[in-house]
């Protein structure tokens, strides 16, 4: 019985993040550049400067590190969150540059209802697993619009190169406890930046 009340309660949540969608409301969650007044999303005019400054300077070739150096140099904010593995990150890391360059919603594609969360039976940990793309509810936000499509294009013509001529370095390597996976040194993930808090990697 509990199993099928938090199965119901599952769905009911679920339609009712999918009619904030529809009415043109916030469904939750923070993305940088945004914020979210009486259930609206607009613009944080200040963090979207900040996010076109990352996809103008890197279109124009800086690289992420060099970015992660001028932007913690220049005191720019920051997105921040607690985690439960280690300390609040303190600064700009690779990290938060290859999330803001690859996220859609800056050229106002607000797309909804791409992943699912199933939990593992095995660690008992919520995963994400993609959902089939006839589920995917399609919204576009113009007015929500942060980078233009021509700087879009050219941020992600050079990513491609990059993947082209270097294969899966660093600056392709998603954010979020990936290091696992590359990691070829002790300690290399496990170790914080003192400045950022970012996690270390020796290359």
């Amino acid at each position: 019985m509990n199993a099928l009340y938090l199965e119901d309660l599952a769905e009911k949540t679920h339609r009712g993040l999918a009619g904030q969608i529809t009415r043109g409301k916030s469904a939750g969650g923070r993305t940088f550049g945004y914020r979210t007044v009486d259930g609206h999303i607009q613009i944080e005019l200040n963090e979207a400067d900040i996010v076109r400054r990352i996809y103008r300077q890197y279109a124009e070739g800086r690289s992420m590190k060099r970015l992660v150096y001028e932007l913690n140099r220049d005191g720019v904010p920051f997105p921040s969150k607690e985690t439960k593995r280690g300390p609040a990150r303190r600064g700009w890391a690779i990290s938060s540059i290859h999330t803001i360059l690859h996220n859609v919603r800056y050229i106002g594609d607000w797309t909804w209802n791409k992943t699912r969360f199933l939990k593992d039976p095995d660690t008992g940990k919520r995963k994400p697993v993609a959902r089939a793309r006839d589920e995917w509810m399609q919204v576009e936000r113009p007015k929500l619009r942060i980078v233009d499509p021509e700087l879009w294009s050219a941020v992600h013509a050079r990513l491609a190169d990059m993947v082209d001529e270097a294969g899966p370095t660093r600056e392709r390597r998603p954010p979020g406890g990936a290091h696992a996976a590359y990691a070829s040194y002790l300690l290399s993930g496990f170790l914080r930046c003192g400045l950022c808090g970012a996690r270390m990697h020796r290359a």
